[in-house]
């Protein structure tokens, strides 16, 4: 009876190396429609605004009278997933312990700031939404702007011994589920203008719930399909959006160094304005007694008269 629970024990440990929590997203196929709206939009990295709360109290379950224990991770990609390698070693030997390794270098290749955020740019370009969308980190060039909030991707799982610890793989054998992982995503998406005012802005939350049991494995880590979800839905209602909206200006062209004007030539009608001498000015400054300055000048008025 010991090594049946050993053995029980062992296959549902195993259940977190044989899942792969692994960031994975497929766009829609290419949309065949006309772009709804003639503008460059670019996809900057998303705020993260989750929290850093990432605890792991499994341990309880060996207490008598506790039901279950979990895993509470607000930031899944940092999270620690299973009991430690010596352990892993102890149970599996060095080939489930290095299998195990792998799984958790595969999740801390996640980055939600860029990965949602190229995924929001995959599935609005392949929608034909604008005329361009892309992922960049710079707003230059573009005619629009969308940004992203994270709110929360939290994983919550519970390991369940319905109160009797060790003897918890009476209840496994019979089917009761081993396991429970609920995943929640929360973004809040805003398109806007090159000024920074904000055009559209909504807020998408969505959850998913999995269990395992020792004759089904299923896969834990949900997030791929609550954004696929999220996008498919935020993409119709921009769509919606725009419908009420006129397409923006074209951004600015940047002119080049040389196409600046070295000088600025006079119009005709910058120039009318600008009058003639004074008499008495060119006679000042003549070289001569007032005499001779009075003389000319009459000769000068009598020949402006004729």
């Amino acid at each position: 009876m010991k090594n049946v629970i050993l053995f029980l024990v062992f296959t549902v440990l195993l259940t977190g190396c044989i899942s792969q929590k692994v960031f994975r997203y497929e766009a829609e196929p290419q949309a065949i429609s006309d772009p709804l709206m003639n503008a460059n939009v670019v996809v900057l990295p998303f705020a993260d605004k989750r929290g850093n709360d990432n605890t792991d109290s499994r341990g309880i379950t060996l207490i008598p009278l506790m039901f279950w224990g979990s895993q509470n991770f607000d930031v899944p990609e940092k999270a620690k997933w299973t009991v430690s390698d010596n352990q892993w070693l102890f149970l599996g030997g060095h080939r489930v312990a290095h299998h195990h390794k792998k799984a958790n270098k595969k999740i801390a290749k996640w980055n939600p700031r860029e990965d949602i955020a190229r995924a929001t740019a995959d599935e609005l370009s392949a929608a034909n939404v604008f005329s361009k969308t892309y992922f960049g980190k710079s707003m230059r060039g573009s005619d629009l702007i969308l940004q992203g909030i994270i709110n929360s991707s939290n994983y919550y799982g519970m390991f369940n011994t319905y109160g009797v610890s060790l003897l918890s793989p009476v209840f496994w054998v019979l089917g009761a589920p081993v396991t429970i992982n609920n995943n929640t995503l929360d973004i809040t998406f805003q398109l806007k203008n090159r000024t920074g005012t904000v055009m559209w802005e909504r807020n998408y939350r969505k959850k998913g719930s999995t269990f395992s049991s020792i004759y089904y494995i299923s896969e834990d880590f949900k997030f791929n399909d609550l954004l696929k979800d999220i996008l498919l839905e935020a993409t119709e209602d921009i769509r919606a959006a725009l419908s009420h909206m006129d397409a923006p200006a074209p951004a600015p062209v940047q002119p080049r160094a040389d196409d600046d004007l070295q000088g600025e030539i006079p119009s005709e009608e910058q120039g009318e304005g600008l009058g003639e001498p004074d008499l008495d000015e060119l006679l000042q400054g003549i070289d001569a007694t007032e005499e001779e300055k009075k003389a000319l000048g009459d000769i000068l008025n009598d020949l402006e008269e004729e």
